[in-house]
C-alpha cells in the first residue's frame, strides 16, 4: 500500500522535474544524480555525503525535499522485519516500553554525541525515533479522553508555528521537533473517534486535504524553484 501510494506519483513528478530542468535549469548544472537517488529512495544519504545544508540550499535544488521520502522509504523497508523480531522476543504489553527506550537512546545520541547537524538531519537511524512515537500507539492502552487529546493537538500546532531559526540555536530546533512529535502522538493515543468529535479529523475538508497532501508536498518545491 505504501509503495502504491508513494512511487507512481514520485516517478511522474521527479521525471517531470528532470525534463523541465533540461530546458529551464542552469546549463552548467545537472540534476541527474539527484533525480536517480530520489527515485531509489536514498536522496537523504546522497545529500548527507555531499554535505548539502538543507536549510541553506533548499531553494537551490528542485529535489531537495525528497530527502524525507528517503527516510520514510528506508523505514518502511526495515520496520516490518524489525517489528517481527520485537514481537517474537517481547511481550505485547512491553513493546511500547521497548520503543520508548529506543526513542530515549536516539535523543541522547543526538544531544550528547558530537555529530554535525547535517548527519542528524539526514541519517535515517537518527530519524527513526520520530516514527517510533507513532509505533508505540497500538501498544498503549490508556483511557480515551477527547478533551485531553484536543489540548495536545492545540499545543502541537502552537509549537509548529512558533518561529525558530536553526542557524541561531540547534538545540532549540531539536527540542522543537521532539515536542511536536510527542504532542501529536499523545493526541492520537487519547483520541477516540465519536460522532460529536468527527469534526476534528473526519470532516470532508481535512480528508480531502489529507488525500492531496502528498501531491502538494511533491509539487511545492519544484514550483517555487522554477518560478524563481
Amino acid at each position: 500500500k505504501r509503495f502504491k501510494r508513494i512511487f507512481p506519483l514520485l516517478i511522474f513528478i521527479t521525471s517531470t522535474i528532470f525534463i523541465f530542468y533540461k530546458f529551464f535549469g542552469p546549463p552548467d548544472l545537472s540534476t541527474q544524480k539527484d533525480y536517480i537517488y530520489s527515485l531509489l529512495g536514498v536522496s537523504n544519504i546522497f545529500f548527507m555525503v555531499k554535505k548539502i545544508d538543507y536549510f541553506d540550499n533548499v531553494f537551490n535544488n528542485p529535489y531537495a525535499h525528497t530527502w524525507s521520502l528517503g527516510v520514510e522509504e528506508q523505514f518502511y523497508l526495515m520496520f516490518p522485519v524489525f517489528l517481527y523480531f520485537i514481537l517474537k522476543f517481547f511481550k505485547f504489553e512491553n513493546t511500547a516500553k521497548f520503543f520508548y527506550t529506543l526513542i530515549l537512546v536516539s535523543i541522547i545520541i543526538i544531544f550528547f554525541v558530537n555529530l554535525n547537524l547535517s548527519t542528524i538531519f539526514y541519517l535515517p537511524f537518527l530519524r527513526f525515533w520520530e516514527f517510533f512515537f507513532g509505533c508505540c500507539i497500538p501498544f498503549i492502552k490508556l483511557k480515551k479522553n477527547n478533551f485531553l487529546s484536543l489540548i495536545f493537538l492545540i499545543i502541537a500546532f502552537v509549537i509548529i508555528f512558533f518561529p525558530i531559526n536553526i542557524n541561531e540555536n540547534e538545540t532549540i530546533y531539536l527540542l522543537h521537533n521532539i515536542l511536536v512529535v510527542l504532542f501529536i502522538s499523545n493526541f492520537f493515543i487519547y483520541y477516540e473517534q465519536k460522532q460529536n468529535t468527527n469534526f476534528i479529523l473526519r470532516n470532508k475538508f481535512l480528508i480531502n486535504l489529507g488525500n492531496q497532501s502528498y501531491s502538494i508536498y511533491l509539487w511545492h518545491l519544484p514550483v517555487i524553484y522554477f518560478v524563481n
